[in-house]
């Protein structure tokens, strides 16, 4: 995706009230969010738990995963 496409969902959240009011954006293995620091990242977080959409944003590596880089 592009940053303008991002963008633009970022912005359709925001009037649909998704990923806390478009504070954030996620597809898998990726998370962007719209402002810096680790309060954000944290409130991001919670919200992923929260609405159980962590395990699709982030993928769980397992020890054989690390010991090939």
């Amino acid at each position: 995706m592009t940053l303008d496409a991002v963008s633009a969902v970022m912005r359709r959240y925001r009037s649909t009230g998704e990923c806390l009011n478009g504070a954030y954006f996620w597809c898998a293995d990726l998370i962007i969010i719209d402002r810096p620091g680790i309060p954000a990242i944290v409130e991001v977080v919670r919200h992923l738990i929260a609405s159980g959409e962590l395990e699709g944003a982030c993928s769980l590596l397992r020890g054989d995963d690390l010991a090939s880089e």
